[in-house]
C-alpha cells in the first residue's frame, strides 16, 4: 500500500487558487452558457480544492508522470471519466439531466487539468 507523503509547496497553493478561479468562472451567473447551476459554499469549495490538489499531486508523484500538457489532459480526462462513471447512474429528473451531468463532468475535467498544469509549471517555486 502506498504511503501518503505530500510535501506542501507554493505550487500546490497556486494550483488550489487556480482551481477555485476556474470554478468561480464556471459557476458564475453571468457565464456564456447562461445557466444557473446552483450555489457554491466558499469554505466547502476551498476544502475540496485542497483535497483535490493533494490527491492529484499524490497521483502525479506516484503513478502518473506529467511532462507535457497532453499528459495532464489525459490524466484529467481519465479522472473525469471515473467521475462520470460514478455519477452517471443517478436518477433522471427531467429532460435536461444529461446536459447538467455533462456540464458538471466537463467542469471536473477542467479543474483537474488546471491543477495538474499548475503543479507542473509552478514546481520550480518549491
Amino acid at each position: 500500500m502506498a504511503e501518503l507523503r505530500i510535501q506542501f509547496s507554493l505550487s500546490m497553493i497556486i494550483a488550489g487558487i487556480l482551481a477555485e478561479v476556474v470554478s468561480v468562472f464556471w459557476y458564475n451567473n453571468h457565464s456564456p452558457w447562461g445557466r444557473r447551476s446552483g450555489d457554491r459554499y466558499m469554505l466547502a469549495a476551498i476544502v475540496c480544492d485542497a483535497g483535490l490538489v493533494v490527491g492529484v499531486k499524490f497521483i502525479m508523484d506516484n503513478f502518473w508522470s506529467i511532462s507535457r500538457w497532453e499528459d495532464a489532459f489525459v490524466l484529467a480526462l481519465t479522472l473525469a471519466a471515473i467521475y462520470g462513471c460514478l455519477e452517471g447512474p443517478h436518477m433522471v429528473h427531467d429532460s435536461r439531466s444529461f446536459s447538467w451531468f455533462f456540464f458538471h463532468t466537463v467542469h471536473k475535467f477542467l479543474v483537474v487539468f488546471v491543477i495538474a498544469m499548475a503543479l507542473v509549471y509552478f514546481s520550480y517555486l518549491g
